[in-house]
């Protein structure tokens, strides 16, 4: 049986801004799976917030052509970088990304 396709609007905003309002001092394990959004979400992060965030596991859609750019944003923020694309990943043209603060 197929399912029937609904759209949703919802509100977007900068996980900055998200960190500010609960008052968040620390990320232990930052989980970006945004269905190929990934880029925004990092963007989002003020420069002020990345200090806070210990490790990242990032879902990359568009691998081929989001991979590098994601890690580029990672290591420029004093992470370390480990990428990782299984056989089914490969065909569906994702990856993951694993950042850790050294």
């Amino acid at each position: 049986m197929l399912r029937q396709l609904e759209t949703h609007r919802v509100k977007v905003r900068p996980l900055s801004s998200v960190l500010d309002e609960l008052g968040i001092d620390h990320i232990d394990l930052l989980k970006v799976d945004v269905e190929g959004a990934e880029l925004e979400v990092l963007t989002g992060i003020e420069e002020r917030h990345w200090p806070l965030i210990r490790q990242a596991v990032v879902e990359v859609e568009r691998w081929q052509q989001n991979r590098d750019t994601v890690c580029e944003v990672l290591l420029a923020h004093g992470l370390t970088v480990h990428t990782e694309q299984d056989s089914v990943q490969r065909a569906g043209d994702i990856g993951m990304v694993f950042a850790v603060r050294p």
